[in-house]
């Protein structure tokens, strides 16, 4: 008698292996690397706006041609090529200020009052106009009033010297004035690019991951994901 031919049992079905999620890049790392950006160049600006634009303003005495009180004159002598390269100094602040300048030639010329002001660190002289110097040789400064100061009258006391420590602490501060706007504006913009580019490029790629996984591969799993 003959046994009926029984089939082989089918093979049981397995489970496909879970696997983890591909990670999208860019990472989110790069959200905190757009805020430290930002924070960095607020901060930087900052620092330099209330320490940058306090410039150490030197003594300018070691570089006095003259000096002298009101009520009194002084010569200095200008070499060529030195024209508004001098300066009058006083040792108390005025607003109007009683001296006059000549030229070698006796011509009284106009004090100049340019946009800089400057007081140095000790406190001691203020920056008052700059000289008329077109013309080389020897001029004079004769001041003809003394002020009321403390209760009571007192000479000025005056100096002319060079004016370059003024136009360079004039020219740190605009510096420090710019370059403390600058920078957090220059920081907001770099952190705002990384923060859309990684924001964008996050989006599409997920939205490229979710389009595979609805339409899978036909010949089989869908391939990696090598975002």
């Amino acid at each position: 008698m003959s046994t009926p031919h029984v089939p082989p049992p089918a093979p049981r079905a397995t489970a496909a292996p879970n696997t983890p999620a591909p990670e999208i890049r860019p990472r989110t790392l790069w959200y905190w690397v757009a805020a430290s950006v930002l924070v960095l160049c607020l901060a930087a600006g900052t620092c330099i706006l209330v320490f940058g634009t306090s410039p150490e303003r030197p003594n300018p005495s070691p570089g006095f041609q003259a000096e002298f009180d009101g009520e009194s004159s002084a010569t200095f002598e200008v070499g060529e090529g030195e024209s508004r390269d001098w300066a009058l100094y006083s040792a108390r602040s005025t607003d109007v200020v009683p001296c006059e300048h000549r030229s070698p030639s006796g011509e009284s010329l106009e004090l100049l009052a340019d946009r800089y002001s400057y007081q140095s660190d000790d406190g001691e002289w203020e920056y008052v106009a700059t000289l008329d110097t077109r013309e080389p040789g020897t001029h004079r400064i004769t001041c003809s009033a003394s002020m009321v100061w403390g209760g009571g009258s007192a000479t000025t006391p005056y100096a002319v010297g060079g004016v370059d420590v003024v136009r360079s602490a004039d020219a740190r501060l605009g510096l420090g004035v710019v370059s403390g706007i600058l920078i957090p504006m220059v920081g907001f913009f770099a952190g705002l690019i990384i923060f859309l580019v990684t924001l964008l490029t996050r989006l599409s790629r997920k939205a490229d991951l979710r389009r595979r996984q609805q339409h899978p591969w036909p010949h089989g799993p869908v391939p990696p994901y090598r975002g």
